[in-house]
This record gives C-alpha cells, sequence and structure tokens, in this order.
C-alpha cells in the first residue's frame, strides 16, 4: 500500500544508489583479494559476496554476512587467514571512512548538536580507531600489545590474533603487493 505511494523516481534513484555501492564495496574486496593473493573465479568471488550481503538482512549486524563471505571462499581457495585479512580490512576501511564522515559532520554542524552527548561518543570512537590502526599497521605498537598476547593465558586466540596481524601487515610491509589497489580492473 505505500508502495504504491511512493515517488518512483526518488524510489529508483534510491536503488540506483544502493546498487552502486555494491559495485563499488565489492570492487573495494576485489582489490583486497587480489593483493594477499587469493585467486578464485570472478563469478565464486561474486557468489561469496552477494551471499555475504544476502545473509546481512537476516543474521545480527554485518558480522554474519561478513562470516558467510570469509566461509565462502576460503572454502573454495584454502586461504582462509587471507580471506579473513581481506574481510576485516575491507571492514575496517568501511569504518575509517564512515569515522571521517562523521568527524566532518561534527565539524560542520559544531552548534547544531548537543557536544555534551556526542563529544564523549565522538572521542572514544577516534580514539578506538587510532589504537587499532596503530596495533596493526606501527611496529612499535604491535611489539607492546604482542607481550601482552604472547602471554599463557591468552593461548589459541593471542596465536590467532597474531597471526591475523602477520596477515594484515602485509600491506605496509610490502608496498610492491599494495599497487594493485591504486588500480581499477575487476
Amino acid at each position: 500500500m505505500n508502495i504504491q505511494r511512493a515517488n518512483k523516481p526518488v524510489l529508483a534513484w534510491a536503488f540506483l544508489v544502493y546498487l552502486l555501492a555494491l559495485v563499488f564495496g565489492f570492487w573495494r574486496w576485489n582489490m583486497l583479494l587480489k593483493t594477499l593473493g587469493v585467486t578464485a573465479t570472478l563469478s565464486r568471488r561474486i557468489a561469496s559476496f552477494a551471499g555475504g550481503n544476502f545473509f546481512n538482512y537476516f543474521l545480527p549486524s554485518t558480522v554474519g554476512g561478513d562470516l558467510v563471505r570469509s566461509f565462502d571462499l576460503s572454502t573454495h581457495t584454502k586461504k582462509t587467514k587471507e580471506v579473513i585479512a581481506t574481510v576485516l580490512l575491507d571492514r575496517l576501511s568501511g569504518y575509517a571512512g564512515l569515522e571521517i564522515v562523521f568527524l566532518a559532520a561534527l565539524f560542520l554542524g559544531w552548534g547544531l548538536v548537543p557536544l555534551e552527548i556526542v563529544l564523549p561518543g565522538a572521542i572514544l570512537i577516534t580514539a578506538l580507531l587510532a589504537v587499532f590502526l596503530l596495533a596493526l599497521f606501527n611496529s612499535f605498537f604491535y611489539s607492546k600489545i604482542n607481550r601482552l598476547l604472547s602471554l599463557p593465558i591468552t593461548g589459541r586466540f593471542g596465536e590467532g590474533l597474531r597471526s591475523l596481524h602477520d596477515e594484515l601487515y602485509i600491506f605496509r610491509k610490502n608496498k610492491n603487493n599494495c599497487k594493485s589497489l591504486r588500480r581499477f580492473p575487476v
């Protein structure tokens, strides 16, 4: 009933914007896969990405879709750590972009929002992102965190985080691999 009264041109534009977001999301993830040397057919990569997006609507948050996407592609490529690293880095790059938009909106709308409510959250979210990025891409910061992960209490969880860090650190360590991130082919 509400769809009949909807503005059809606006609905068409919204669908187009959503479709473009999906295409750019796939393109970004595909570049990360190529950088880590994860090879699969284009149809398999599209199916994994589309399956993950489908499950994003039915599973909690977007984590469920990320798990489906990771599981699906890693079963076909047998490169589980690399696939998980690309999914996490894809999610992290989206989060960093969202943080930039958030900070720009906060700056531009400085007098329009109640700062006593928004500012503590903005500071906390920005600090968490900064610490996470430093832990991933700064060897000094990582060496400090690695000491904590080496404690016997962390066990396999610590080993898994160190292994994941090694996969993600490839993007910083090997700049020749990252040149493919500047190209546009799918």
